[in-house]
C-alpha cells in the first residue's frame, strides 16, 4: 500500500486495522508505504490524520495505490 500525501498536509500519522486473519502494520506516521498480508476474502483499512496548512489553497486529493504478490502464501 502506497499513499503519497499531498503538499499541504503535515503532522500526518497512519493507523491500520485487519480483518481477522489478516495483518498489517499497526501504524506509522508521514506518507503510507507499507505491506499488509491478506488471508483470502481478508481486508486491511488505513486512515490518515493529518493537519491542513492555513495557508493552502485548491484541491485536496489523494489516491492511494495497492498491488497483490504473485506469491502464494504459506499455510
Amino acid at each position: 500500500m502506497t499513499a503519497t500525501l499531498p503538499a499541504g498536509l503535515t503532522s500526518a500519522t497512519w493507523t491500520c486495522t485487519a480483518a481477522t486473519g489478516s495483518s498489517c502494520v499497526a501504524a506509522g506516521s508521514g506518507s503510507l508505504n507499507t505491506t499488509a498480508n491478506l488471508e483470502v476474502g481478508g481486508s486491511a483499512t488505513y486512515s490518515i490524520t493529518a493537519t491542513l496548512s492555513a495557508t493552502f489553497t485548491g484541491t485536496l486529493s489523494n489516491t492511494a495505490l495497492t498491488s497483490a504478490s504473485n506469491e502464494p502464501a504459506d499455510h
